[in-house]
């Protein structure tokens, strides 16, 4: 009995889940393209590069594991935008796909109403 009710929705908590998980990518994404666009995210991302490569400048060849760590440190640097980046991205894609699988639901309903097709 206690099994009946949870499946009586027609799925609907699994499809709350999905669109709440699908407006968490959204935001995830507008969030990393409004950063990202910063113009103050941009200047201190150029500063901390530029201050990470003095340091390197600054270290004699010997220094291996100064360089390889100030090395390191931009990398990360890199990583975290280009994982922004990569939301952004993927939040762009889920918008297309929503958009073409809308567009196609309507296109269906049209078509088996008679109004979709061609003369």
């Amino acid at each position: 009995m206690g099994q009946e009710q949870n499946s009586g929705n027609g799925g609907n908590s699994q499809r709350t889940s999905s669109n709440e998980g699908m407006q968490q990518v959204l935001e995830a994404g507008a969030q990393a393209s409004k950063l990202l666009e910063s113009p103050i995210y941009n200047q201190v991302y150029q500063m901390q590069i530029n201050d990470i490569f003095a340091q390197w400048l600054s270290t004699e060849p010997k220094e291996e594991r100064r360089r390889e760590s100030l090395w390191h440190q931009a990398q990360g640097l890199k990583g975290s935008a280009e994982a922004m980046g990569g939301m952004v991205k993927y939040a762009k894609t889920l918008l297309d796909e929503q958009s073409k699988s809308h567009e196609a639901r309507e296109s269906a309903a049209l078509d088996t109403q008679g109004f979709g097709l061609d003369f």
